[in-house]
């Protein structure tokens, strides 16, 4: 039963990371116009800045923007496929634990045991595939 949990964490886990990395960086726009259509866009002074720089022909995506104006800690964490898919790996590795404990304490306590391995595991896979496709 425990493996079973454990298996099925890693095939969600990595179809997670593959997804939510590509939706950051391959559809990186969707944040932009979705702040557009909030009416949040121009009221944000960072992303006012960077439509002001995108109308005037830059050819910068909002990522390649942030890395080169903001460079920081967490700008880096976001630009980074490799460091974002760690980030999220963990995050849905534990979040998965967390799920699992409350209704299987026994295999819920497995899965933190393994999670050193779940967590490299489910990045590089979802890593992978998020390559492959895009």
């Amino acid at each position: 039963m425990c493996i079973s949990f454990a298996l099925l964490g890693l095939l969600l886990g990595l179809l997670a990371v593959a997804y939510f990395l590509t939706i950051w960086f391959d559809g990186a726009k969707f944040f932009i116009e979705y702040l557009k259509l909030a009416g949040l866009a121009n009221k944000i002074p960072h992303v006012k800045k960077y439509l002001t720089v995108k109308s005037q022909g830059s050819p910068d995506t909002y990522l390649e923007y942030i890395e080169v104006n903001k460079d920081n800690f967490l700008t880096r964490l976001v630009t980074c496929p490799k460091c974002f898919s760690f980030w999220i790996s963990v995050s849905f590795i534990l979040s998965y634990v967390l799920a699992v404990c409350l209704f299987d304490l026994e295999a819920g306590l497995f899965l933190l045991a393994i999670s050193t391995v779940l967590i490299p595991a489910v990045a590089f896979c979802g890593l992978y595939l998020y390559f492959k496709i895009k």
